[in-house]
């Protein structure tokens, strides 16, 4: 996942297999991350923020209630 924000838009793309899967724009909401397609107006999802901790960011999709685990990882220029 990237969440990005330039000149106001918040910009997120998730990853698969290094293509992108998805874009759309992202918002934080008090403890969550609410993100909305690009494409498809009906596909939004909320990822409810468990804790942050270190470079790790623990979250918890709130449509399966499956909890997840992201490492913040930078690229190389």
């Amino acid at each position: 996942m990237n969440f990005s924000i330039s000149n106001d838009i918040h910009s997120f793309v998730s990853l698969l297999h290094h293509q992108p899967e998805m874009t759309g724009t992202w918002k934080l909401d008090g403890c969550a991350i609410l993100i909305k397609s690009s494409s498809n107006e009906n596909l939004q999802f909320e990822l409810k923020i468990q804790k942050i901790e270190n470079t790790n960011l623990y979250i918890l999709d709130t449509d399966t209630n499956i909890a997840s685990i992201y490492k913040k990882v930078t690229s190389s220029p």
